[in-house]
This record gives structure tokens, C-alpha cells and sequence, in this order.
């Protein structure tokens, strides 16, 4: 992504609906995170990404916080490419959650209800710190968003492709990019 000139990379790691899944799965999805966060620290660091995350992180396992930390930590200086993992996390908790902060904003003097705009909306989401996404690619050719940036994607253009995410490639990415390059993008004009 990087190579294509990608800025920022937002990539939907695990769900706030995959806690329903059974638990040991849950439990693989998590060492398999831990593990990759540890494998990767360095070629991350050497590739000049900044790892950040979105959602609800507190409910990670300790070990995965852990690891999450570290690696953000070590990446912190990363100039090319933010990628930012998406843990449990869902657009409407993340919505749910940004008017949460507003509430108490209010409470604190610090907001006026009156005065709420999107961008004011927009500056509450766990996106606050990137641009909404120009395109979003949606592997194994489901057409639904799955509760994946919801606030953010509205005028984003779509690539649905067929390919399962694990065996989503770079060549596959690349023509997910020539397509959006034939793209007008129109924002509703």
C-alpha cells in the first residue's frame, strides 16, 4: 500500500460482533494478533509504518495489549504509511461511543449542543486523527459494509472483489487501486 502511495491503511482485525464467536476461536484470533504484532515489530519499524488502532481496546487480552503497546510504541516514528488496525470495533459502537465523550463534553462546559456540526461529530470518532477513506475495498465479494466505518465511508467509493481477505495480495490490491483510478469522484455533485 505504501508503495502505491497509500497514506493511511485501515484494516477491519476483529469485530465488536466477533466476541460472539466461539471461544476458542476468539482465543486463536488473539494469539494469532499477539504472535503477528510480535513477528512483525521490526520489518514494521523498517518499512517506515506508524501502527495505530481504532475501537474499544480495553477489552483485548492483557498479552495483546501488551504487544499492541510495544509495537506502537516502537513504530511511533513511522513516516510512511499509518496502518491502523480496527479491534473491536464497530461503526455504531464507535458512534455510540463518540456521542459518550460529547455528552460529557457538554457536561463540562467544553461543548455546546447548538453548535454540533459533522466536523464537530467527525473530531469524537476514533478517526478523528485521519481523513475519511477515499476508497473501500470489501473482500469475499459480500455486499454489505458489516458495521466497518460507517460515519466515514459515505462518500467513499467501493471495490467489492471475491477474493477472501486471507489470501487478499498486493497484486490484488493493485487492481483494486487501477479500478478506483477510473473513478469520478463526485462527493454527491
Amino acid at each position: 500500500a505504501a508503495e502505491l502511495g497509500v497514506k493511511t491503511l485501515t484494516v477491519y482485525s476483529f469485530s465488536t460482533e466477533n466476541w460472539n464467536r466461539p471461544k476458542y476461536e476468539v482465543d486463536m484470533l488473539m494469539q494469532l494478533l499477539e504472535a503477528y504484532l510480535k513477528n512483525k515489530k521490526e520489518m514494521l519499524v523498517k518499512e517506515g509504518v506508524r501502527l495505530n488502532t481504532i475501537g474499544d481496546t480495553d477489552r483485548l487480552p492483557e498479552p495483546v495489549k501488551k504487544a499492541l503497546a510495544e509495537t506502537m510504541q516502537a513504530t511511533k516514528n513511522g513516516d510512511q504509511i499509518d496502518l491502523v488496525l480496527a479491534l473491536n470495533y464497530g461503526g455504531r459502537d464507535e458512534i455510540r461511543r463518540a456521542f459518550m465523550k460529547m455528552g460529557q463534553a457538554e457536561k463540562e462546559g467544553k461543548l455546546d449542543w447548538n453548535q454540533v456540526t459533522e466536523e464537530t461529530i467527525s473530531s469524537y470518532l476514533d478517526t478523528a486523527t485521519w481523513k475519511d477513506p477515499e476508497l473501500f475495498i470489501r473482500p469475499s465479494g459480500e455486499q454489505r459494509v458489516s458495521n466497518f466505518l460507517i460515519w466515514q465511508i459515505s462518500y467513499s467509493e467501493i471495490y467489492v472483489t471475491d477474493v477472501l481477505w486471507p489470501d487478499f495480495s498486493p497484486k490484488n490490491l493493485l487492481e483494486a487501486g487501477i479500478d478506483y483510478q477510473k473513478r469520478n469522484r463526485r462527493y454527491g455533485g
